[in-house]
């Protein structure tokens, strides 16, 4: 599901592009379909993603990468040079199967450390879980995030990721979602 409907934006924009070229159809309507599949839809998806909060730097990404985000190896590295000029910063990962590798690496670095407090071990499981679940197929990264949530007390991050809501900006509540 996740890789074909990427796949579908860009037969939508291809399409359309050649109808435009050939002078096939409506051309304005043809302009308006990749107008909507290259920066209607990933502005959209990213408002929803930052948990309903227009943040411009990130709208900005998105409608200047549109599906090309969504690409393999290509969209991570787009992200990260759009990234570094507009002074965000993107954890490159070629794949997502190095993902697991880098969660496992995390959770040694916690339990490296010289002294070991309780939450260190708490993170090292959680990414221990994390990696796990990312191997089997299974969704762990959902329910660490959901133990999160609530030993913190903060429902909200049941459904937005602790990034998504944007931490800094204050507490997020159901309340401020959407200031």
């Amino acid at each position: 599901m996740f890789q074909n409907q990427p796949n579908k934006y860009f037969r939508i924009i291809s399409n359309n592009a050649r109808n435009i070229k050939y002078g096939r159809g409506n051309a304005s309507k043809n302009a308006l379909n990749i107008f909507i599949a290259w920066v209607v839809l990933p502005m959209l998806f990213q408002f929803i993603s930052d948990a309903f909060r227009f943040r411009k730097e990130k709208q900005l990404q998105a409608a200047l990468l549109g599906p090309i985000n969504n690409l393999l190896i290509l969209g991570n590295l787009a992200k990260t040079m759009v990234g570094w000029a507009l002074g965000d910063t993107f954890d490159f990962q070629p794949t997502p199967v190095v993902s697991p590798a880098n969660k496992l690496k995390a959770a040694i670095q916690k339990l490296g450390k010289d002294e070991i407090e309780m939450e260190d071990i708490v993170e090292a499981i959680e990414y221990i879980a994390e990696a796990s679940g990312n191997v089997a197929g299974l969704p762990t990264p959902y329910a660490v995030q959901a133990e999160r949530a609530i030993r913190k007390g903060k429902p909200a991050e049941l459904v937005f990721s602790e990034y998504s809501l944007g931490e800094d900006e204050g507490e997020a509540t159901p309340d401020n979602w959407y200031k």
